[in-house]
């Protein structure tokens, strides 16, 4: 600031919030012509100092300096809720959460479920509708050979749905004729009563 309270325009380098504009503006009010500084002070925002980094040149050699982004004294987070439908004030004290979490609803284009047979479940979906590919892994799809007990019944692994075909064997690896079994039941279930000297052996196939 010059001698005798003048602001000059290389001054409002310094003046970057509106308290200090107002201090600098209540610095000012014992003098005469408060109006004209005041005037001075909005003008010199439109005129940059010398030796500012410019953007580009309007015209001659008069730089324009390229305007700073705003930014929020501590950065928030922001997530989506995709099971919300609340709105969220924005202000910059708190985070924002409209966040990935909870479980998408079928009636905002989700499944309403956390897993598949939930959501074969919520959109009323038969369990039938599809058979899981065949594999040698434990669990759904399980492929397997199945061989009973001598003269044991057949009866299916524990848990889940099976879908099995067995054929009767006798001890002396004769075909058993009339001990020949398939189907769809659910694990644990007999599926062939046992028969003197017969070993039931086939596959076995966990569908569900």
């Amino acid at each position: 600031m010059a001698a005798g309270g003048t602001i000059t325009k290389h001054d409002i380098v310094n003046l970057d919030s509106l308290e200090s504009v107002t201090k600098a503006i209540e610095a000012l009010a014992p003098s005469p012509g408060i109006e004209a500084r005041v005037k001075a002070l909005e003008d010199a925002r439109d005129d940059p100092p010398p030796n500012h980094a410019a953007s580009h040149e309007k015209g001659g050699n008069d730089p324009v300096v390229a305007p700073s982004a705003l930014k929020w004294h501590s950065p928030v987070s922001c997530k989506v809720n995709l099971g919300s439908t609340d709105a969220v004030n924005v202000d910059g004290s708190t985070a924002i959460k409209p966040g990935v979490g909870g479980i998408l609803p079928i009636a905002n284009g989700g499944t309403g479920a956390t897993t598949a047979a939930a959501a074969r479940a919520a959109l009323g979906i038969s369990n039938t509708a599809g058979a899981p590919m065949p594999t040698s892994e434990t669990g759904l799809g399980r492929w397997r050979l199945y061989t009973s007990s001598e003269s044991g019944d057949a009866v299916l692994p524990a848990g889940g749905t099976w879908a099995y075909f067995l054929t009767g064997y006798n001890t002396h690896d004769y075909y058993a004729g009339g001990h020949n079994t398939a189907g769809v039941a659910a694990g644990g279930s007999t599926v062939a009563t046992g028969a003197e000297r017969v070993i039931y052996t086939g596959l076995v196939w966990k569908i569900l």
